[in-house]
């Protein structure tokens, strides 16, 4: 049984007064889950204050005009937004947390990472379009020369995040989000040592470590699980059954 987590968000927002800011968790780099929403009042702040079942990461957004990415972990957070006039006469909402701690600041860093892999990613993969389509081996040359810079962007970009917040209690979250869909196993598992010892014990650093043991026990070439079924007839089938025997498992959902 874990303790509840008590966070609380106040914010100032002095020319925002009567626009809607909300509360999500974070359950991507960039998805979010609605947990609260208030209004700006007329001195121009907002609060946010309840408790959530486990440290989290969430984001704050003004009129759904970008967001902040925090952290719920006790501690208390000071956020600050101001409201500027892009060129084309569009409100720019930017987002400062007053109060930065390690957490914080490796909290923008899960969702900051998500975007930019995205964009990378968006880039590389037309640029392999592209280069189907090239008419000349220099064009081919230059484009597999782009998409290797932006993987070293990427590569770098994980550098700096874990060479600064190996201790932050940020750090599976942002494994989790960023790193198990794309990235193999082996490269997970790298990272995922690279964390302090004190952040391996939190909730959210053990479950990730559970999770990764069993992704290592179903990893190719490592024998299955055994494991029995129920036939129709009544009996037993299990998996040992079968030892040195090729075979098709059919689950039907």
């Amino acid at each position: 049984i874990h303790a509840q987590v008590r966070y609380d968000v106040q914010g100032n927002c002095p020319d925002g007064i009567g626009r809607h800011v909300y509360l999500q968790l974070l359950v991507g780099s960039l998805d979010g889950q609605d947990l609260d929403s208030t209004v700006v009042a007329e001195d121009g702040s907002f609060i946010f204050q309840g408790e959530v079942a486990a440290p989290s990461c969430a984001m704050v957004s003004c009129d759904m005009e970008g967001f902040k990415a925090i952290f719920f972990d006790g501690e208390p957070v000071r956020l600050s937004i101001e409201i500027a006039k892009s060129r084309n006469g569009k409100d720019s909402m930017v987002y400062r947390v007053e109060n930065p701690t390690l957490n914080q600041l490796a909290s923008n860093e899960v969702s900051r990472f998500g975007a930019d892999y995205f964009v990378r990613s968006f880039s590389m993969g037309m640029n392999e379009l592209r280069m189907e389509n090239a008419e000349t081996e220099k064009q081919r040359d230059s484009l597999m020369r782009v998409n290797k810079k932006l993987e070293i962007e990427n590569r770098q970009q994980l550098e700096d995040f874990f060479s600064h917040y190996a201790d932050s209690d940020v750090a599976p979250f942002f494994i989790d989000y960023n790193m198990l869909k794309y990235y193999s196993l082996e490269e997970v598992c790298r990272y995922y040592d690279r964390l302090s010892e004190r952040v391996k014990q939190t909730k959210k650093g053990r479950e990730l470590g559970k999770q990764l043991e069993v992704m290592r026990q179903f990893a190719p070439g490592n024998p299955a699980p055994d494991f029995e079924l129920p036939t129709p007839e009544g009996d037993t089938l299990a998996l040992h059954d079968f030892l040195g025997r090729g075979g098709i498992l059919d689950f039907w959902a």
